[in-house]
């Protein structure tokens, strides 16, 4: 299928630390910067990262970072003052696309009241705001006092959404699961709006799995919503570093964007990132691991896949290189190969018979090797 397979099966933990984005006008920086580091004992405990505008990197568009990053975010904090009502792009733009992912449940938005202004009777007065009573912080005869005040109100919120996490992560794991499945089978059948339902369904479920997400960026990819897809591919990042078909959609997502650079690096990531998860696995199953190539799109010549169950008899004294490819199936009409590298990607196993260069297709699982034997039990689960 497109740009597939997913097949990394890691554990995922089950609490994630809360992703907190700061909403606020660069005029409010230093408050900004205070309160950020009274947050700080829940940044080294673990509990929580945090993210501003000032962590952008130079040449980065930044109206697209902070869209992503807000977009991904947990808790986000809307520092209220004149100068943030002022602001058309903060006020506009981050506080309405913030207000519509509280409504929607996605995120948890709290005005924090930095000075004196008429907030109420915005629409952030409908939500609970600190510090406490909603007292501005330059109003407290200690600032100290404010945003300790304003840290343990936030405490809270994290602490409601770790545990959240915990209520829907243990009893639900088999049925987000059911759901991932499913959305993958759809996929296969090429029902790309249904099978987003059934992603978003496991992701409710279970919100810390990045294999649900990278699913989920497949089928925006499909689906031609990249911003979408980009916001996923991110999302699996976060939750999952050295997760390659994140990185692998990402670069396919940037490159449909025009933003060629960035593509390769993630492509470049993609492709170290599965080099050392081929190895892992090579190693882990006890097979000698020589990639020809990180993906191929088209068939090796005199190489041809077999279409049923059987059993390969491999030379005893024979090395044998086994690899994961992508392979096109030649089809005009195939949607999966001219919208990406090919199906798979599936393991295959060669070797050499004289000058003859002999292969065996294995499946999508890694082979079962029996040294007893030399032989390899080939599963077909296309």
């Amino acid at each position: 299928m497109t740009l597939r397979k997913r097949r990394c099966l890691k554990g995922v933990e089950t609490i994630q630390a809360v992703k907190i984005f700061y909403c606020y006008a660069h005029e409010d920086q230093k408050l900004r910067d205070a309160l950020e580091c009274h947050l700080e004992p829940l940044k080294r405990s673990g509990q929580i990262i945090s993210w501003h505008d000032r962590q952008i990197q130079p040449g980065t568009e930044w109206k697209h970072e902070i869209e992503v990053h807000l977009a991904t975010s947990d808790i986000i904090l809307v520092l209220v003052s004149p100068s943030f009502m002022r602001s058309d792009y903060c006020y506009g733009i981050e506080m309405q696309f913030a207000l519509q992912r509280h409504r929607s449940q996605e995120a948890w938005v709290i005005p924090i009241i930095l000075r004196p202004t008429a907030w109420k009777e915005t629409p952030l007065g409908e939500l609970q705001a600190l510090p406490s009573q909603g007292k501005p912080v330059t109003t407290w005869q200690r600032r100290d006092d404010a945003f300790q005040d304003v840290t343990e109100g936030i405490r809270q919120v994290v602490l409601s959404i770790q545990k959240k996490r915990e209520n829907i992560f243990l009893p639900n794991f088999e049925a987000a699961n059911t759901f991932y499945i499913k959305a993958e089978k759809l996929y296969e059948l090429e029902f790309y709006q249904d099978a987003l339902t059934a992603y978003q369904q496991a992701i409710y479920l279970e919100p810390n799995n990045p294999r649900f997400y990278v699913g989920m960026a497949y089928t925006f990819l499909i689906l031609k919503l990249y911003k979408e897809a980009f916001m996923a591919c991110e999302r699996a990042i976060i939750l999952n570093s050295n997760e390659p078909n994140a990185y692998g959609v990402k670069g396919y997502v940037l490159a449909r964007l025009g933003k060629h650079e960035e593509a390769k690096q993630a492509i470049a990531k993609q492709k170290e990132l599965t080099h050392k998860q081929w190895e892992e696995e090579a190693r882990r199953f006890g097979l000698s691991f020589e990639p020809l190539e990180v993906i191929n799109s088209t068939p090796l010549e005199g190489v041809s896949s077999p279409s049923q169950k059987q059993i390969i008899k491999l030379p005893q004294k024979q090395h044998i290189t086994y690899q994961l490819q992508y392979r096109k199936c030649g089809k005009a009409s195939c949607k999966t190969c001219s919208n990406g590298p090919g199906h798979g990607p599936y393991w295959y196993a060669y070797w050499r018979e004289g000058s003859r260069l002999r292969s065996g297709y294995i499946g999508k699982t890694p082979p079962k090797f029996s040294p007893s034997a030399h032989q390899l039990d080939l599963n077909f689960d296309e």
